[in-house]
């Protein structure tokens, strides 16, 4: 009996820690830092798929103000967690449409989701992959195999359209290409994220009155060893950081393994002491 509670109190104990070693999100304003790699295809019809990419988070860290911009770059001084720590955090975009090139010239999408990972053994480096690495809409070699932090969509309202999610301010064509994307995002939830909960704020004001947990904001410029001409797709990186809010709760997965086990240990102390009765 001993040695049966000595095994349920061990489990816990690892399976809490595993759970633990996901990078804990302080309340307030943060800022994520990442960089990828993406294709994009300018040709596509509307309702095709137009962009895809995958990404590497390199820090977290803490806005230094309650603003819709938190206060500009954050400061050296305000990480909260970044690349050589302990695991990695990655992810994939996928699913946008093409919306329309406006008189703006500006590169217009709809729909589309980004899905975000742990994982605590690798550390993938998205220049070490290629596109063939790709295995399902939103599957791609190790960048997709941790632990799920959270899905979000993309939201209308970076522009005053109810369609266009993702707008960018240059369309890509050869030879070269440099310009901005942006974008809002809400957190999808039920889908089991250990972050999830943390993100759903409302915090953005959108452009067409609406609200929004992440802000999205990145630079991109062209990137030849993600480019396939003949499927019309050029290669693209990506950097710069993303904008999210986070409203502090009980972590579900922690107060879970926890509860567990003290349900457990009750279990057996209740039949100890019925054993003894006896």
């Amino acid at each position: 009996m001993k040695k049966c509670m000595l095994i349920m109190i061990a489990s816990v104990f690892l399976w809490a820690g595993s759970a633990l070693a996901v990078p804990t999100l302080p309340e307030g304003p943060l800022f994520f830092k990442f960089t990828g790699l993406e294709q994009v295809n300018p040709n596509a019809e509307v309702g095709e798929e137009s962009s895809w990419g995958i990404f590497s988070i390199t820090s977290i860290l803490r806005g230094d103000s309650q603003d819709q911009d938190f206060g500009g770059a954050p400061g050296s001084g305000n990480v909260i967690w970044e690349t050589g720590q302990q695991g990695s955090i990655t992810g994939m975009f996928a699913g946008l449409q093409f919306h329309s090139i406006d008189d703006e010239n500006r590169f217009n999408s709809s729909a589309g989701e980004i899905h975000f990972y742990w994982n605590d053994a690798i550390d993938p480096v998205p220049a070490n992959y290629s596109p063939a690495d790709r295995t399902g809409m939103f599957e791609f070699t190790d960048f997709t195999d941790g632990q799920l932090l959270a899905k979000v969509e993309f939201v209308p309202g970076i522009l005053n359209d109810p369609e266009i999610t993702v707008t960018g301010t240059v369309v890509p064509r050869v030879p070269e290409f440099t310009g901005v994307a942006t974008s809002f995002g809400d957190v999808i939830a039920g889908q089991g994220g250990l972050w999830e909960d943390f993100l759903i704020s409302g915090f953005f004001d959108t452009l067409i009155g609406t609200n929004a947990d992440i802000s999205f904001k990145n630079s991109y410029e062209q990137y030849l060893d993600w480019n396939d001409l003949e499927a019309g797709w050029l290669g693209a990186r990506f950097d710069d950081p993303a904008r999210a809010f986070n409203v502090p709760v009980p972590e579900p997965a922690t107060m879970f393994l926890f509860g567990t086990g003290l349900l457990g240990l009750a279990v057996l102390g209740r039949k100890r002491l019925e054993v003894k009765k006896g």
